[in-house]
């Protein structure tokens, strides 16, 4: 793995601490990031279901397509961190190269909203894994589901069922 791969692993399973200090090790690393970022989380559309692709194979067809992308497999997961120096408008665009790939292997994408700083790498990663559990009940059969597009139905969902929507229906994949 690479510096900045291990870096990204390193914040995700919060070896790191405090933002200072996420900070404090990406200045020491010298890794720089474009203002926009966002997590990218793509996994099976039915986890049970056995891969027709080796995640790691995957991994690299996002990294070598998607410009500006860090991906790697993470736990059950293919992981990717896009950072860009303006806002992805239209990620179905931007994923289009990837369509047939996901398609073809029964994958689907969860997207973060846009964060600012790689110090908020995981509330992304968690945010991106939202938008599938949520976008998959909303839109099944969507391979690419954006964060933001769900965050209405979440509050709705909170609401109704107040307190016990945690062990009935979220679950963290990261």
């Amino acid at each position: 793995a690479d510096q900045t791969e291990r870096f990204l692993r390193d914040i995700l399973d919060n070896l790191l601490g405090e933002p200072e200090e996420v900070l404090r090790r990406q200045r020491e690393l010298g890794i720089t990031f474009p203002p926009h970022l966002y997590a990218l989380v793509f996994t099976l559309r039915d986890t049970l279901a056995p891969h027709r692709v080796s995640f790691s194979d995957f991994a690299a067809e996002v990294q070598a397509t998607l410009p500006g992308c860090h991906s790697f497999l993470y736990q059950n997961i293919v992981f990717a961190l896009v950072s860009s120096a303006r806002p992805v408008r239209d990620f179905g665009k931007f994923l289009a190269p990837l369509l047939p790939s996901l398609r073809q292997y029964d994958l689907v994408v969860g997207i973060s909203n846009a964060q600012a700083s790689v110090t908020q790498l995981r509330d992304a990663g968690y945010q991106a894994s939202k938008a599938i559990e949520l976008g998959s009940r909303v839109h099944p059969g969507a391979p690419v589901l954006q964060g933001q597009a769900f965050e209405f139905f979440q509050v709705l969902f909170r609401r109704a069922f107040a307190g016990q929507t945690r062990a009935l229906y979220f679950h963290v994949v990261t």
